[in-house]
C-alpha cells in the first residue's frame, strides 16, 4: 500500500517487475525511516539507489554488506555479532532503515536478540547490490559461488 501511494502521489508509473516492486519498497522504507527520525529533513526524491544522499548510503552500503553475507553463508536468522561485524550499530537500528526486524529469545537463561530481512527478496535485492557495488575481478567469483549453491 505504501508503494501505490507513493507512486500514485508522485505521479508515476507503478513498477512492472518484481525487482522493481521491491527497489520501490526499500527505497519507501528509507523514505519513512529518515522521516520518521528526522521530521525536519527533506530528501530528494529516490527512484533509484543512485539517488540516496552520501550520509545514508554508507548505512544501506551496511546492510547489503550483511545482506551478502548471509546469502553467501545461507543464513537467514542475524545475530547481534553479525550486525557488528557488518558495521551495524545494534543500539541504533534506526539505521537498518525498518528493513530488518527484530526477535528476541531466551536460550540458557540468557536473552538473545536476532534480525532477519523484512522478506527474503529484500535480503537478495541488498545482495545483488552489493556484489554490484564490487571490484570487477571479484565480482564473477561471487555470483559463480552463489549460482552453484
Amino acid at each position: 500500500a505504501i508503494i501505490l501511494h507513493l507512486f500514485l502521489s508522485f505521479s508515476q508509473a507503478l513498477p512492472s517487475t518484481l525487482h522493481g516492486v521491491f527497489c520501490a519498497l526499500v527505497l519507501c522504507c528509507i523514505i519513512r525511516e529518515v522521516k520518521k527520525n528526522d521530521p525536519k529533513r527533506i530528501l530528494p526524491h529516490l527512484s533509484t539507489f543512485d539517488d540516496i544522499p552520501s550520509d545514508l548510503l554508507q548505512q544501506l552500503r551496511n546492510l547489503c554488506s550483511l545482506a551478502y553475507y548471509g546469502t553467501k553463508c545461507g543464513k537467514i536468522l542475524f545475530s547481534t555479532q553479525d550486525l557488528t561485524d557488518c558495521g551495524i550499530d545494534v543500539n541504533r537500528l534506526c539505521a537498518t532503515f525498518g528493513l530488518l526486524q527484530t526477535s528476541e529469545s531466551f536460550v540458557a537463561c540468557q536473552k538473545q536478540y536476532t534480525c532477519n530481512f523484512l522478506h527474503l527478496s529484500v535480503q537478495e535485492l541488498l545482495t545483488a547490490f552489493h556484489i554490484s557495488q564490487l571490484p570487477v575481478e571479484g565480482t564473477s567469483d561471487d555470483c559463480q559461488v552463489r549460482v552453484v549453491k
